[in-house]
């Protein structure tokens, strides 16, 4: 088994990453719940008037939780929806509706869209 990796160490272009034996939907380590996965958070001081980037003292600058349970990459969508791609050569998700060329790996897996949705692109 794969070292699983926290949610913002995966990366939607790495094959490695998003494949057919994962479904296109690797197990990663959860967010941290308070930094959401940054590491860091705002922490005020003097009453509220000055804030500072911190190191999150929940997950220690990690990002993710420690042992916590793996879950999912994407949380939606699972359900394959067929898609067409318009003259112009675009595909429109039909999840979150936004506009994509297959071909970028930034926002799509061969199979998921980067909102989770998955798209069988039907040729014309």
């Amino acid at each position: 088994m794969k070292k699983l990796l926290p949610k913002n160490q995966v990366k939607l272009g790495n094959p490695d990453h998003f494949n057919a034996a994962n479904d296109h939907n690797p197990l990663v380590l959860p967010d941290c719940p308070v930094c959401k996965g940054y590491g860091k958070q705002d922490v005020s001081s003097g009453g509220g008037s000055v804030w500072s980037l911190m190191e999150c003292a929940e997950c220690n600058g990690k990002g993710f939780v420690v042992g916590g349970t793996p879950e999912p990459y994407f949380t939606k969508g699972n359900t394959a929806k067929e898609v067409r791609r318009n003259s112009a050569g675009w595909i429109k998700c039909t999840f979150c509706g936004k506009a994509f060329k297959d071909y970028d790996r930034n926002v799509f897996t061969g199979l998921r869209h980067k909102c989770g949705q998955k798209l069988i692109i039907i040729e014309n």
